[in-house]
């Protein structure tokens, strides 16, 4: 099933985006992530868990997990429409994903070390710092 704008831009705003924060640059993102996540090939119905986020709920976010605000990672792609976090409850994104041969670099996305996100699967558009197409969340600590 693929994915729409819509749905990304529905889900932000019921998780406290606002209309504001859909800027034309953020809009541009979204619709590049969106396009780049379906070219995964994967059929199964997909579903965001984590889109846009407003500056607010990003700190909640990490504030809750006991991250202390001077560590929150504030140059995360959720704030720029060029990340999104895919419900994976049963493991079956990550198995096709593990399985199959995907053109990474032809697709552009970057993706979290599956062993960090347990029940969803990170998508990025563009590289994290270290530039490494899988790689350790930065809340983890352990960069």
């Amino acid at each position: 099933m693929k994915f729409s704008y819509e749905e990304f831009k529905a889900k932000s705003i019921a998780k406290g985006c606002t209309e504001a924060d859909f800027t034309p640059e953020i809009d541009e993102n979204i619709k590049d992530l969106v396009k780049r996540i379906n070219a995964l090939g994967y059929k199964p119905p997909m579903y965001f868990s984590s889109c846009l986020r407003s500056k607010e709920h990003h700190k909640q976010i990490y504030l809750k997990k006991g991250v202390s605000e001077d560590k929150i990672p504030w140059g995360s792609r959720h704030l720029t429409g060029q990340a999104a976090d895919v419900a994976d409850p049963d493991g079956e994104l990550r198995r096709f994903l593990n399985t199959t041969i995907i053109p990474w670099d032809k697709i552009g996305l970057w993706m979290e070390d599956t062993k960090y996100t347990p029940g969803w699967i990170h998508f990025q558009s563009c590289p994290p710092s270290a530039g490494n197409r899988f790689f350790i969340p930065e809340s983890c600590g352990l960069k």
